[in-house]
């Protein structure tokens, strides 16, 4: 069998793309907590092995954190919803933001793998079996550094969310449009840090 590897596409592990990846992914929790996670989460490759992608990769996982994601999204706009600069408020949008960061910096290309599937085998069981990343892993400094600039960057969201929407609500004489316009930007900012994903390798086909 041939034994060449194809590398997927969108890997980059210099530590600025790490780093710049998490605080993506923390700007995206400092407006809507768990967007950032629910991003990462649906696009964790198949077969990882490591934590917390091996929980991720499970259907009901993304599931249940996609539809606390999207409920997220309606809570946001209802008046009783409580400020999210309140203490708990910001601390759980820092805590998550820091969370995100950190799947997202050990995303980076390094040694845990994913198990290749062969075809209409499905999903091989053997550890043995298991293909390596290209590239280093990210140091663990590199993770501490990128999960904390991911919290800053969620503090940061959070505060010019709470001006946008202050703002906006002046301008547009309702907070739903500006509540809305958050909504999209924070998606975006979660799709960007996600769609960094590291490269995995995995077995071309035999001739």
């Amino acid at each position: 069998m041939d034994t060449a590897t194809a590398a997927l596409p969108g890997a980059s592990g210099s530590t600025g793309h790490i780093i710049a990846r998490a605080a993506l992914a923390g700007a995206a929790a400092g407006s809507r907590s768990l967007t950032g996670l629910a991003a990462l989460a649906l696009a964790t490759p198949r077969g990882s092995v490591a934590q917390p992608e091996r929980l991720f990769r499970n259907a009901w996982a993304q599931g249940l954190i996609a539809a606390a994601a999207a409920t997220e999204l309606v809570l946001d706009k209802l008046p009783q919803t409580p400020s999210r600069l309140a203490p708990a408020g910001l601390g759980a949008r820092i805590g998550l933001g820091l969370t995100a960061g950190a799947v997202a910096a050990r995303r980076a290309p390094g040694p845990a793998a994913v198990k290749p599937e062969t075809p209409g085998t499905g999903p091989q069981s053997d550890d043995a079996e298991l293909v390596a990343i290209s590239g280093p892993a990210p140091s663990a400094a590199i993770v501490a550094g990128a999960a904390a600039a991911a919290a800053a960057a969620a503090a940061g969201t959070a505060w010019l969310g709470a001006a946008w929407r202050a703002a906006a609500g002046r301008r547009f004489g309702a907070d739903y449009p500006g509540a809305v316009i958050e909504d999209l930007a924070a998606i975006t900012l979660a799709w960007a840090a996600a769609r960094g994903r590291h490269a995995a390798r995995r077995p071309a086909a035999s001739e």
